[in-house]
């Protein structure tokens, strides 16, 4: 039977992330804001499906809408909460498991 890793609370952090693509219908830049309470892998796997396949919900935009991280904040540290390498670096960590697997 697998166990699995229950989340340490200090593991779990409120986060803002920040996303700029190009949308479709009216050939401008746009930004959305989302912002969760997970753990940094959860947030990195629901960040690079928007990346790479684009959104569905209100804003919706394609995958081809060129998507990019803007900003990554911790709530958990107002003064100096900069998560952005953290969540790139995630990111990048899940791509090369998916190329592996």
């Amino acid at each position: 039977m697998k166990q699995t890793k229950s989340p340490h609370l200090s593991d779990v952090h409120t986060y803002l992330v920040g996303i700029q693509y190009n949308n479709p219908f009216t050939s401008n830049s746009s930004f959305f804001e989302i912002q969760r309470r997970v753990e940094m892998i959860e947030l990195a796997v629901e960040v690079s499906e928007y990346l790479q396949h684009g959104k569905q919900s209100n804003p919706a935009f394609p995958s081809h809408a060129n998507a990019q991280v803007w900003y990554c904040w911790s709530m958990n540290h107002p003064d100096d909460g900069d998560a952005y390498h953290e969540l790139m670096d995630a990111i990048e960590k899940l791509k090369s498991l998916n190329t592996a697997a």
